[in-house]
């Protein structure tokens, strides 16, 4: 099944999608698995370029697994797919909708054009606790 990277909608038929120029436009849903996650992944010219998955537990759904090829990177696939995804997860029942991301990433950038929101922060704490290096020497 194939869906418009630019918008997330389901074209009328595959001869409705134009060849991919500056900006992709085809992206393609693998399926829904058996455990019930949803995995997508976006193809360039015949070559998997990005791809993301989503689960749900009732209520609550999350959105994980979202992946670019550094080739690929720049061109909306992501953004697409997590539109795509939160619309599947809404029509399956959903009513939140989670996802991590790094502070200041590019995949932070995405959840919030797609209409998420920061929840909280978490930090990393570490500690040296010997002086040896982790280098093979």
């Amino acid at each position: 099944m194939l869906i418009d990277a630019g918008t997330g909608s389901m074209p009328r038929s595959r001869s409705a999608m134009a060849p991919a120029k500056a900006r992709p436009k085809r992206t393609r849903a693998a399926r829904r698995s058996t455990t019930g996650v949803i995995e997508l992944e976006a193809v360039v010219d015949g070559r998997v370029a990005a791809i993301g998955a989503a689960g749900t537990n009732a209520a609550m759904a999350g959105l994980f697994f979202g992946s670019t090829m550094p080739w690929a990177r720049g061109r909306g696939l992501q953004l697409a797919m997590i539109r795509h995804r939160i619309k599947l997860l809404q029509e399956s029942g959903a009513i939140y909708v989670r996802a991590a991301a790094a502070v200041a990433s590019s995949s932070e950038r995405n959840f919030r054009r797609a209409g998420l929101e920061v929840a909280y922060t978490r930090t990393l704490w570490e500690r040296r606790v010997a002086e040896r290096s982790l280098s093979k020497a």
